[in-house]
């Protein structure tokens, strides 16, 4: 029985083999077409893991994989794992992401496609380069970090007033006007003195806060994900009055309904998460 067995084996293994060998030309492309009609990958790595059978027919039929993928009517660099960039290569992409719409100053491309941007540094001494020879305006695309001096900020600041918009620290947050005026100025006050206005007048002013109203902040914040950890909470009255009403950041924090322990935890995975998890509770 033993015997018979292993001769079922042995002449099922014959039969396979033999299927192989007779395979054709014309049967490894019609393997490939419909590896890539059904979506499946079809560089070298993936055929060896999931279809050794196709992945040597492809190299006994056709003399390199290259030539396999061209007979497909397939560009082999768009199933590599890993591909080789030339300047045409670089310059084709560019163009590829122009008829698509897409956006083409260098930090939208470094976001979407970061081997084409590293590959254009490698291949053009810059990507406005790389833009150029493509054909395409650098200009169009290249977007100028203003230089803050002294007399821009007060222009930022007084033409910032003169729109209606509240020049307070507060509403404008930390930016790049606020962070220049800082720098050049030593304070946001001393850069507002600077455009002739007065701190006092234009700080934004609220009511005291309340035990509530410090309750339903913090859960505010906590449904935006903003940062609650003691250090970050902004604005700062609103810790100090959480310690006052409660006794501590902690006790207010547990008085909203939240973990202090995860708070503090997730100052350090926030910023590989983006988002933190929210009690279902508090929505």
């Amino acid at each position: 029985m033993a015997g018979g067995a292993e001769t079922m084996v042995a002449e099922e293994a014959a039969s396979f083999s033999e299927q192989v060998a007779a395979t054709t030309e014309r049967d490894v492309l019609r393997a490939i077409l419909k590896r890539e009609y059904d979506g499946l990958p079809l560089n070298r790595t993936a055929l060896m893991r999931q279809d050794r059978a196709l992945h040597n027919a492809i190299l006994r039929v056709f003399r390199s994989w290259d030539q396999a993928m061209r007979a497909a009517g397939i560009d082999p660099d768009s199933v590599r794992c890993y591909r080789r960039w030339s300047r045409r290569t670089v310059i084709e992409s560019i163009l590829r992401l122009a008829v698509e719409g897409r956006p083409l100053n260098a930090a939208a491309v470094q976001k979407a496609e970061p081997n084409l941007a590293s590959a254009a540094l490698r291949w053009f001494r810059s990507w406005d380069e790389a833009l150029d020879a493509a054909g395409i305006a650098p200009a169009r695309w290249t977007r100028r970090v203003p230089t803050w001096t002294r007399e821009r900020v007060i222009r930022a600041i007084q033409s910032i007033h003169a729109g209606g918009r509240s020049v307070s620290h507060a509403a404008l947050r930390r930016n790049s006007v606020t962070r220049a005026a800082t720098l050049l100025f030593g304070s946001w006050d001393a850069a507002l003195r600077a455009a002739c206005l007065d701190p006092e007048t234009v700080r934004l002013h609220r009511e005291p806060w309340t035990p509530d109203e410090v309750v339903r902040e913090i859960r505010r914040k906590a449904r935006a994900c903003e940062p609650l950890n003691a250090k970050a909470v902004s604005p700062y009255s609103l810790r100090r009055r959480g310690r006052v009403f409660f006794g501590s950041w902690d006790a207010a924090l547990s008085a909203a309904g939240l973990d202090p322990a995860k708070v503090r935890k997730s100052k350090s995975r926030g910023n590989r998460r983006g988002r933190r998890r929210i009690d279902p509770g508090m929505r």
